[in-house]
């Protein structure tokens, strides 16, 4: 007996463990079971498709939602695995089974995954898939349930918010203006390369700066006639000036300085650069505060340049006119005998021609400013026989003037241009070297051919005196229209000579070389590209 009651107490005990570990096994299973019914239900109460894998026995239903979203009725798809695979876009179907795979050998309690499935009417439809796993007492993935959401118009709105943003992006980036956005923080978030080209900066050194820093930054780099300033008002406007990246190399000559000079008129560096600047502060978070940078450099030279020429032609005008005015009232209110009065007529003869020669060149002018195709006649032709029938058209019977020409090009070498234009740049050029030189002088001109910089072959044609010779501060303002030199005031001239030159050669895609030393003469080079095409003009 006392044996049969150990062994019965025995068997008691292992019932009573083995009855709490079902127990708690039961919780367990309860608690799972709950977690899924709650899934499904939040999925059928948003109206989403249901779906259920036993992967023991690996049946899978789909609910009849789940097969309306793709346009079926519920006996039109199987309840299988082959048929979310069979509709699932090929681009996608090889990541979607990869995530698959993966959750199932890993821990985790709920999956995701999003891909595109095929719609009964041949559309694509975005689908949110998600579920909650439930293990065995092992661990072991048994089942797998969970919900089909439908976002395509979700990836509509985000696909066209992403290209717009895209756009903008493309054209904050070609815009020619610069553009410097600042976060909530006042910290530098963006700026584009046309601010960067503006002022020379980099992108890396402005990235994430304080506001004051970028603005202690502009200012160094302002002129003190238009400084930059920090307190900008919203969506004022304000003039700014940048000083050059090298300011020894871009700043005028002194006029009073005789060392020899050369100027490339192609390469001349431009003035300092003038930028308006506005801001803009906007009510949201993401760009709070905007720079705008807009480059007026040209806009400006052309009204000063505007208020100059009005300025000096009408000066220029006046000059003649007067004298014209003057002599002509002596004629009609007082007698003179003939050859004081043959005297008088030749002031106004003359200084009429001046008139009308400053007038015609005018008109000639602002011809090639237009570029109007009708007053330009290109075609190619040797541009040796031009300069000889230039010089042939220059000299007059029993002219005492010296002209030495030397050829070093082939005499037949072509050149596409415009004959007659040609020959009036050579003859303004040939004109001032005689006119700035001493009487009985000699000109010397040569004809000659070189590569340029780009590697292209250039023929030119230079004329050299030795004559008054010019400043480094003259030689940067011979193409300005009606700008005379004051130690030259006493020659005639109009002032517009060099500045035809100029639109010439810049006509036919040349360039002006200039070399002078005060006292000590002039040489100038027309140079132009060599066998220039029909096509390529």
């Amino acid at each position: 007996m006392p044996d049969i009651t150990l062994d019965t107490e025995h068997s008691l005990e292992e019932l009573l463990l083995e009855n709490a570990f079902l127990k708690k096994a039961l919780e367990a299973a309860e608690l799972r079971y709950s977690q899924l019914t709650t899934q499904l239900s939040k999925a059928s109460s948003f109206n989403d498709g249901v779906w259920d894998w036993d992967l023991t026995t690996d049946n899978v239903y789909l609910s009849p939602r789940w097969k309306e979203m793709l346009g079926y009725h519920k006996n039109e798809l199987p309840n299988a695995f082959s048929t979310w695979t069979d509709l699932i876009h090929p681009d996608d179907l090889e990541s979607a089974l990869d995530v698959v795979h993966k959750f199932i050998e890993s821990d985790d309690l709920f999956y995701e995954n999003i891909h595109r499935l095929k719609h009964k009417n041949g559309e694509w439809r975005w689908i949110l898939d998600r579920g909650v796993a439930i293990r065995d007492d092992n661990n072991k993935l048994t089942r797998l349930s969970g919900s089909h959401t439908d976002i395509t118009l979700l990836c509509k709105t985000e696909e066209a918010l992403l290209q717009r943003e895209r756009k903008l992006s493309n054209i904050v980036t070609v815009s020619p203006d610069g553009i410097v956005t600042f976060t909530t923080d006042n910290l530098v978030s963006s700026v584009n390369p046309s601010f960067l080209d503006m002022t020379g900066f980099t992108q890396d050194e402005l990235l994430f700066m304080d506001k004051n820093q970028f603005d202690q930054k502009m200012i160094a780099i302002s002129d003190v006639r238009k400084p930059y300033q920090a307190n900008i008002e919203n969506h004022e406007s304000l003039l700014i000036q940048l000083l050059p990246i090298d300011k020894k190399d871009l700043s005028l000559p002194n006029e009073k300085s005789n060392d020899h000079v050369q100027l490339n008129i192609k390469n001349k560096p431009l003035s300092n650069r003038v930028l308006s600047v506005t801001k803009y502060c906007l009510n949201n978070t993401i760009t709070p505060t905007i720079m705008y940078f807009r480059d007026v450099t040209l806009e400006t030279e052309i009204n000063r340049a505007k208020s100059e020429f009005l300025s000096v032609a009408s000066h220029e005008l006046r000059t003649p006119i007067s004298s014209i005015y003057g002599y002509s009232e002596l004629l009609i209110h007082r007698d003179f005998d003939e050859v004081t009065k043959r005297d008088i007529l030749q002031v106004i003869h003359k200084q009429c021609t001046n008139v009308v020669d400053m007038i015609n060149d005018l008109l000639i002018l602002a011809r090639m400013e237009t570029r109007s195709q009708q007053f330009f006649n290109f075609k190619l032709q040797p541009f040796v026989r031009v300069i000889r029938e230039t010089i042939n058209d220059f000299r007059m019977p029993d002219d005492v003037r010296d002209i030495d020409m030397q050829c070093f090009v082939d005499e037949f070498s072509l050149i596409n241009m415009d004959r007659e234009q040609i020959k009036r740049a050579l003859i303004n050029v040939l004109s001032n070297a005689f006119k700035y030189s001493k009487p009985g002088s000699r000109i010397t001109l040569e004809v000659l051919h070189r590569t340029n910089l780009s590697g292209f072959v250039e023929i030119g044609v230079t004329v050299q005196d030795k004559g008054i010779g010019m400043t480094p501060f003259q030689i940067n303002r011979i193409f300005d229209k009606f700008w005379r030199a004051d130690n030259v005031r006493e020659i005639i001239g109009t002032g517009l000579g060099m500045a035809l030159v100029k639109e010439i050669i810049d006509l036919h895609n040349g360039e002006i070389e200039v070399q002078s030393s005060l006292g000590q003469g002039t040489k100038i080079g027309l140079w132009l590209p060599l066998n220039q095409s029909e096509n390529q003009e």
